[in-house]
């Protein structure tokens, strides 16, 4: 299936109890995103968002942020899951793992691609260990965009490995 999002705002509940898996969006099809927000959200994997398997998300305008999650703060994705970004922004997201805004991983075989073009922001993203904003494993990556502001560190405080990206 596809969702389309033109305008308005998609918030998580605002609870301290982890979902699975998407807090606020959960996709084996597609998610169009041209305008609006998604805000927060808690999960294990994708605390705003979580492409499984095979599905996509473009984000095309608006903004996803806050979101919290163990792996993926903001958006997860794994085996061949596409995350393009076109425009807008992915901001705030806080992971007590990897990937504080978006983490992306190989699974079966399968590789995610991630796309960043110029008019997109990712910024902002925590980490309590690798990736601050990004973390892949096995990951097709083109970048275009600004990509700052994140922060990964060890549960201490000591600054940890790829505070914006870690390949």
């Amino acid at each position: 299936g596809v969702i389309n999002i033109l305008s308005g705002t998609v918030r998580a509940k605002e609870d301290e109890t982890p979902l699975g898996r998407g807090g606020c969006l959960y996709a084996e099809g597609t998610i169009n995103m041209y305008g609006g927000t998604v805000i927060g959200g808690y999960a294990l994997q994708g605390g705003s968002v979580y492409i499984a398997g095979e599905g996509t998300l473009n984000l095309y305008g608006g903004e996803i942020t806050g979101g919290k999650g163990e792996t993926g703060g903001n958006i997860y994705g794994y085996g061949g899951a596409v995350v393009n970004l076109y425009g807008g922004k992915v901001t705030n997201g806080y992971a007590t793992l990897r990937g504080g805004n978006i983490d992306l991983r190989t699974y079966n075989e399968k590789r995610p691609a991630l796309l960043i073009e110029k008019d997109v922001t990712v910024s902002g993203g925590v980490a309590v260990s690798t990736g601050g904003n990004i973390y892949t494993q096995g990951v097709d990556i083109t970048a275009n965009g600004i990509i700052e502001n994140g922060t990964a560190v060890t549960p201490d405080g000591t600054l940890a490995n790829g505070g914006n990206i870690y390949v």
